[in-house]
């Protein structure tokens, strides 16, 4: 059996599971509607990437499902955003034509964007009441804009690759900004939004614990049956300490930063401490910490310190997070945990060093194009000794 249609039978194995067990939160806290949404997103989208085996035939089933299926308007915004926490961020090179090198990177961002947040983009602009700068954030993300153009059309190679770079700029920043920003207009949406990442991230983090647990990255058959190359230059390791750091839908460090944002969220948005609810705060732990990811490690840390002594009612929850910690401490990972401990542990401390060594060469290099960068920056004298 192909890789590609092996990793889709477990995952929709784990996502049934997933959306069974979310399931009874839904209907205790009324959240059905955002439920049935989510499942007719992921089932349609999910399996399609994993099996049409094409980046274009991938992006047009996930078009014309989406469209058939879903009422879009007001509701483009949520669908914006759980389709983008579905699939993983693979991109392409569009090719060109008629002496067009290429039409830039389209990425399923970009691509979502394009396809369902620019007809309610358009449909709000041209309303009579629109006002481009109706909030104080307006302003600041036009700046924002306007700066990233002006280093597009500084840093480019021709005025094409700048008009790319900015169109691009534009599907992935000011379109979402104003469409979110313009349709989200209460606690309730709020509150949806919570529970759809809730319920993904939920999936992602069970990906995370079975890939760790089978060493086999699960989302990897995408990009490999699309036949999708990165342009990364700097390859990413994905084991540490002689174990995997499961990527899941979203990267190694990622996947682990959204878990803990969702056990916070988890906490949030349903109150009332449950045995069940206490198996979701333990799944998105472990999967956080499976990442062996440092950084996410310590954010997290700070962030539980912070978030529970501030916002009341934490106190039993706190103490089930210690005894949780306790309980790491006396299995048989706690001496891989505390090896890998930021400050603390000695396994691949060369990531630390190395990174204060970017950091310490790198500020020579800044200071010679303070304002605007230098894109030629790896070619850079001062900065050779880094490359791997």
């Amino acid at each position: 059996m192909p890789e590609n249609v092996r990793a889709i039978v477990y995952l929709l194995i784990i996502a049934s599971a997933a959306f069974f067990y979310i399931a009874t939160f839904a209907k205790y806290y009324s959240f059905q509607t955002e439920l049935k949404i989510i499942r007719k997103v992921w089932y349609l989208v999910v399996p399609a990437a994993f099996l049409t085996g094409n980046f274009y035939l991938f992006l047009f089933i996930s078009f014309i499902g989406i469209i058939l299926s879903q009422k879009l308007g007001r509701n483009a915004w949520l669908i914006y955003i759980l389709l983008g926490f579905a699939v993983p961020a693979i991109s392409k090179v569009i090719p060109g034509v008629f002496g067009i090198d290429n039409f830039g990177r389209m990425s399923w961002l970009s691509f979502i964007s394009l396809a369902f947040l620019l007809p309610r983009f358009i449909h709000i602009v041209i309303q009579p009441s629109f006002k481009l700068l109706k909030f104080k954030n307006d302003m600041l993300v036009l700046v924002l804009i306007l700066i990233f153009m002006g280093l597009d059309f500084a840093r480019a190679d021709s005025s094409t690759h700048a008009l790319r770079e900015t169109f691009y700029n534009i599907l992935q920043l000011v379109i979402p900004y104003y469409v979110i920003s313009r349709d989200v207009c209460s606690f309730e949406q709020i509150k949806s939004f919570f529970f759809s990442f809730i319920s993904l991230v939920f999936i992602a983090s069970l990906v995370s614990i079975f890939s760790s647990l089978r060493n086999w990255q699960l989302y990897d058959p995408i990009g490999k049956s699309m036949g999708l190359t990165s342009d990364v230059v700097i390859t990413a390791y994905k084991s540490r300490g002689g174990l995997l750091r499961p990527e899941s839908a979203y990267g190694m460090i990622q996947s682990a930063m959204f878990s803990f944002i969702a056990l916070f969220m988890t906490y949030v948005t349903f109150p009332k401490v449950t045995p069940r609810l206490m198996v979701l705060f333990g799944v998105f732990l472990i999967a956080g910490i499976v990442s062996f990811s440092r950084g996410p490690w310590l954010a997290f840390a700070v962030t539980a310190v912070l978030f529970f002594f501030t916002i009341g009612k934490s106190s039993k929850l706190f103490s089930y997070g210690i005894i949780l910690f306790i309980l790491l401490l006396l299995s048989p990972l706690s001496g891989t945990l505390i090896s890998m401990m930021p400050f603390i542990g000695e396994t691949e401390t060369g990531t630390v060093d190395y990174r204060v060594d970017l950091f310490n060469s790198s500020i020579p290099v800044i200071m010679q194009n303070p304002l605007f960068g230098d894109k030629h920056f790896l070619a850079n004298p001062g900065l050779q000794h880094l490359i791997q």
